[in-house]
């Protein structure tokens, strides 16, 4: 509480430092160390004083830059910080009302009450506590919609536990004692006698009493029998905000360790600006500028200067790139009339247009549920438009069945069908929709309807009317529509949240109109005219009712893998080395075997290709996976394949070998069954409604996701029992603020230290707590590309998965597991490059779990993308990673997008479930498209080139180019394709002469670049290539030589001495190894004079050409002394 800012803020050190010694005479205990986390702060004689003190200190920090309070107020302990900011209380004199108070809480009231926050009004909550009239009491009012409610323990269980049941929020206060009830009327005398002698001054702040309702305005006020009866009487928040309002206050700011009234706040004042100051999770400087950030973006004064004083910084290591980012401002028709195709067949048409925030901006204030929804009127002008090309005007009837979403992202791709007529001349109508990230097959239909060439007979309406008189704003043409969609929609939009979904009748005998008077009548007829009063729409019946679009379930972003036939196993043959893959070997034995062959392998010359056999490994066909350590040795593989395309190839057989038919495929991973060959694809998962989670739940892991998961089944689920095991127990980051949380929201929460790699521990944690369902989340990173891994680095990352896993799966199948569910990862389904020993353990999960379902019992893996919150699967990740997977089309996943995602999971069927967020533009734009994806991208066809086709076209691009051409061009390739890596905007980021190092290469980037090359140029490079060749300049001259004629030895030596003339600019030398190198040089010099030593006639020029190009390296080796 503080600790952070205790280390990152002077000012709020020093105020600190002043409430401990004010504390020092009435306590028994270190303020600092309590704020540091030593002390115990479930003691209310601690915790109490520990709050005051956090209060004093951020309010202290708020005014050091330049935030002073027009007014104060607080919530029952509170109003003594605040009495004390006021000036009406010294420092010392508030230091002893909240130190003497709490004892005397501690030593009465303790163990005796609880406290509660209840969603309901005042009235309501007394309605409701009526059966405990004499035992529970209202507290606090916080809000129109928010009581605290508090007194005896077990009348308070009996009221939460019947609120509950009505569906009524509740949320326990993590207290057992009872403030603001008769409980406190036991301590009136001892705390009389404590309290005797405050002195108090008028406050030099205005002050809103809480106690009071009123404003303190008078010396002496805030004497004892004040702080008692704050103590005992309720506590009128609410009404007061209500008040600070009226009085023209419109920025509230809290002060506390962790913001509980900002909600509160909100309700009242749901126009103001309203800000916490830390949290509790971010107690530090960064949420601290952040909050303060809050208020300046709306309008209020900071001194930043007083907060990060002017300093001096390092310039960067690069030069200055001057660039320009002019805004380009284009000219867009904002309409939705788009293309129509006839369709011949049937006589009907198809009307297309794109709906977006860009294109139709309007659109960003017609919101339901937060989101963001093409309205109904914009459905009404569509239909007609199809309508007039069809040749039929009315719009006979139109039902809106559910409004189109627009994406936050890209467009809504919309398509009106209309089809043939019938006898009458009446046609049916369609509206659908699809985002332009969505599988080509994916429409959702939006609302369905009839047109015709004559308006049907009017209905008679009676009974009172609705009039609307309602104007385009002036920044909206009306002319880019038959009838604006804003206009119609503001004349039937009211207070009262009802949405036009239904339409008869509907005419349009005017366009272009700007304002319109609209007549509504009970029954739904309607009638639009213009400022004078003629016709420009009506209707014979318009239906309004509420409508929810229901917050975004995420599903959309739930995937199933799919083995897929392929159509004909071609015959052919093909050369490649085969490692096959005994069975009956643990995870870790099977995949330590595979690296280390893989690590050979992959040194030696590419000479053909490397086909990795498994058996049992994946679920292709109706086999069943029989081998999950098979799987980790995938799940590595794949990510051998990341760093390596092209030459790697999975294959799963129940049989034969047929390499030939395999590698004709040109698939990287492949299932033999039978005589058919199967491949994976990803696809959209269906997920049906599933009950919650119920009885005891066991969460494994202690990270954010396990912290996520936990607060999601508390207030979600509605569970209960709630078990939390970690290897560090109450010790781990954030677990006893968690349990303060879960169990103030009403959960039983157990932390048990056990480290879930060790079965023994394993047996004996569910033998105590006997869970009906499992959700393992825990997990650990030790990342490196393929050729630095190790056994011992396989070990670290299989242990909280392979083995953990392991043994909860061996230790609960006697049991009736209602639910297993394991969090995976991505990175063993797609194959992450960087992590081959973090994706084998999770294959190794995905397949257990297979495994599990196919033996009868439950089991779930969920092969997550990349969440959004830094995890202890993402904090690693720097911009260059992030770049590279935005690149591959992956998007951060919230938190609350993982839970509903999580949710949807556990009523969908597979095993196995990929949550990823898939941008599938980008994939699309990202040219080939990984074969996994492919039956969510189409793809076109490739034309066929031959294996040196890339080779043979930038070879022809050098030939007729000169030297320095040649090389200024293969420098632009290199540049462009670090800059690629690096996620910059352009080769302009990119130095010729900077050192890949120092630009922020690291092995992952290095393979990243190796392989774009290896696309760009078709050479064979290694996965080093950036170490080996350090400069953008020496790499691009590398690859001239191997792109230029082996048998030009001359060109060699002039390449190799560019690349020394190049390297010595990056040296720093000391004068004895100077000395030497620069004789090295002049020897060298000299034998190309022709002395030295040479007593024959043949000069070094005659040498060096009719030397080889290995003799010219040679030479060039021993005369720099490199051998």
């Amino acid at each position: 509480m503080g600790r952070e800012l205790l280390d990152s803020s002077a000012v709020f050190a020093e105020r600190i430092g002043e409430c401990a010694a004010a504390l020092e005479p009435w306590t028994d205990w270190s303020l600092v160390d309590v704020l540091r986390g030593e002390g115990d702060l479930d003691r209310v004689d601690v915790l109490q004083p520990a709050c005051f003190a956090v209060m004093v200190g951020l309010a202290a920090v708020w005014q050091s830059v330049g935030v002073r309070p027009d007014a104060v107020v607080g919530h029952s302990q509170g109003e003594i910080a605040a009495a004390c900011v006021s000036g009406a209380l010294s420092l010392q004199e508030a230091a002893k009302v909240v130190a003497l108070r709490s004892q005397a809480i501690a030593a009465k009231l303790a163990g005796r009450g609880g406290m509660a926050s209840v969603a309901l009004s005042e009235e309501a909550a007394l309605a409701q506590l009526t059966p405990w009239a004499d035992r529970v009491e209202v507290a606090a009012v916080n809000s129109p919609s928010s009581v605290v409610i508090a007194g005896d323990a077990e009348a308070l269980d009996q009221a939460l536990e019947a609120l509950a049941a009505q569906e009524i929020r509740v949320r326990r206060v993590a207290v057992d004692y009872a403030s603001h009830t008769r409980h406190v009327e036991d301590i009136q005398e001892p705390l009389a006698e404590a309290l005797a002698g405050i002195e108090a001054q008028a406050p030099s702040l205005p002050f809103f009493s809480t106690l009071t309702g009123d404003w303190i305005r008078d010396a002496g006020v805030f004497d004892g029998d004040y702080w008692y009866r704050n103590l005992r009487n309720q506590v009128g928040f609410g009404p007061a905000v209500a008040e600070l309002l009226g009085s023209g206050h419109r920025v509230f700011v809290e002060l506390s360790a962790h913001p509980v009234l900002v909600q509160a706040i909100s309700d009242v004042a749901d126009d103001s600006v309203v800000t916490g100051t830390l949290r509790r999770e971010d107690g530090g400087l960064r949420r601290l500028l952040t909050s303060m950030a809050e208020l300046f973006v709306r309008g209020v004064d900071v001194d930043w200067a007083t907060l990060v004083p002017p300093a001096r910084v390092d310039l960067p290591t690069y030069a200055f790139d001057h660039r320009h980012y002019w805004l380009q401002y284009l000219e867009t028709a904002t309409g939705t009339a788009g293309p129509v195709v006839r369709l011949p067949q049937t006589g009907g048409l198809v009307s297309t247009s794109r709906w977006s925030l860009k294109t139709q901006p309007w659109l960003a204030g017609h919101t339901l549920d937060d989101v963001v929804v093409v309205p109904a009127a914009a459905l009404v002008e569509l239909a007609i438009r199809a309508g007039d090309e069809a040749g039929t005007p009315v719009l006979a009837e139109l039902v809106i069945e559910t409004p189109p979403v627009l994406p936050d992202r890209g467009a809504l791709r919309v398509q009106v069908m209309v089809g043939g007529p019938d006898e009458t001349g009446v046609r049916p109508l369609e509206v659908y929709s699809q985002p332009d990230d969505a599988a080509d097959d994916e429409w959702t239909r939006h609302a369905t309807g009839t047109l015709s060439a004559t308006p049907p007979p009017a209905t008679r309406q009676t009974g009172d009317e609705l009039f609307a008189e309602v104007s385009l704003p002036g920044d909206v043409a009306a002319g880019a529509f038959a009838i604006h969609p804003v206009l119609l929609d503001a004349a039937l939009t009211g207070d009262d949240g009802l949405t036009a979904v239904e339409w008869r009748g509907v005419t349009l005998h005017a366009e272009g109109a700007s304002t319109l008077q609209v007549r509504l009548g009970p029954g739904g007829a309607l009638e639009a005219v213009d400022g004078a009063g003629n016709l420009v729409l009506t209707a014979n019946e318009v239906v309004r009712r509420s409508v929810s679009v229901g917050p975004p379930s995420g599903t959309d972003a739930l995937f199933q893998v799919n083995w897929i036939e392929l159509p004909g196993s071609p015959q052919a043959d093909g050369v490649a080395d085969v490692l096959e893959v005994p069975g009956g070997d643990s995870p870790l034995a099977a995949t330590s075997r595979v690296l280390e062959k893989l690590q050979t392998w992959l040194t030696e010359p590419e000479a053909e290709r490397l086909v990795v056999v498994t058996r049992g490994a994946v679920p292709a066909g109706d086999t069943p996976v029989t081998d999950p350590a098979a799987a980790a040795v995938w799940g590595l593989v794949r990510s051998a394949q990341a760093e390596n395309p092209d030459r790697i190839v999975l294959l799963d057989t129940d049989g034969e070998i047929p390499v030939g038919a395999v590698l004709a495929t040109g698939e990287p991973q492949l299932a033999v069954r039978g005589a058919a060959l199967y491949v994976p694809r990803l696809a959209r998962a269906d997920a049906a409604p599933a009950d919650g989670l119920q009885g005891t739940v066991l969460v494994s892991g202690a990270g954010v996701l396990g912290e996520i998961v936990a607060r999601h089944l508390v207030s979600h689920h509605g569970v209960r029992k709630l078990v939390l095991a970690s290897r560090r127990g109450l010790d781990a980051d954030g677990a006893k603020d968690l349990v303060t949380d879960l169990t103030g929201e009403g959960a039983d929460v157990s932390v048990v230290a056990c480290d879930l790699a060790d079965r023994a521990q394993v047996a004996a944690l569910l033998d105590e707590h006997r869970p009906a369902s499992v959700i393992h989340t825990a997990g650990v990173l030790d990342d490196g590309v393929i050729g630095t891994l190790t056994p011992d680095r396989l070990a670290r990352v299989f242990a909280p998965k392979v083995d953990a896993v392991r043994h909860l799966d061996e230790l609960t199948r006697d049991r009736d597991l209602d639910a297993f569910v394991v969090f995976s990862s991505g990175s063993g389904v797609f194959g992450s490059p960087g992590q081959g020993n973090y994706a084998a353990a999770n294959a190794f999960l995905d397949a257990a779990m297979a495994s599990r379902r196919a033996a009868g019992l439950p089991g779930r893996s969920l092969a997550w993308g990349l969440w959004e919150r830094a995890t202890g699967m993402t904090a690693h990740l720097g911009g260059t990673d992030q770049a590279r997977m935005s690149r591959g089309g992956v998007r951060p996943i919230t938190a609350e997008e993982g839970m509903a995602l999580f949710d949807a999971a556990l009523g969908a069927p597979p095993p196995l479930l990929v949550p990823v967020k898939l941008d599938l533009r980008e994939v699309r734009a990202g040219g080939a498209v990984p074969h996994l994806l492919r039956g969510l991208v189409r793809t076109g066809r490739r034309q066929a080139q031959g294996a040196s086709a890339v080779d043979g076209s930038l070879k022809q691009r050098l030939a007729g180019l000169a030297a320095p051409e040649r090389e200024a061009l293969l420098v632009e390739l290199v540049r462009n394709q670090v800059a690629a890596v690096l996620g910059h905007a352009g080769p302009d980021a990119v130095r010729a002469d900077t050192a890949f190092k120092d630009a922020g290469f690291d092995s992952l980037t290095s393979v990243d670049l190796r392989n774009r090359l290896r696309e760009s140029t078709g050479l064979k490079l290694p996965a080093t290539l950036a170490f080996d060749y350090p400069t953008p300049l020496v790499l691009a001259r590398h690859l001239r030589d191997e792109l230029g004629d082996g048998d030009d030895a001359l060109s060699v030596v002039h390449a190799r001495l560019e690349d020394v003339e190049a390297l010595l600019g990056g040296l720093v030398l000391d004068d004895s190894t100077k000395t030497g190198l620069t004789l090295r040089l002049q020897g060298l010099v000299a034998r190309c004079n022709g002395v030295g030593g040479q007593t024959d006639e043949t000069t070094l020029a005659d040498r060096l050409d009719a030397a080889s190009a290995d003799e010219v390296l040679d030479f060039i080796d021993e005369e720099l002394g490199l051998t």
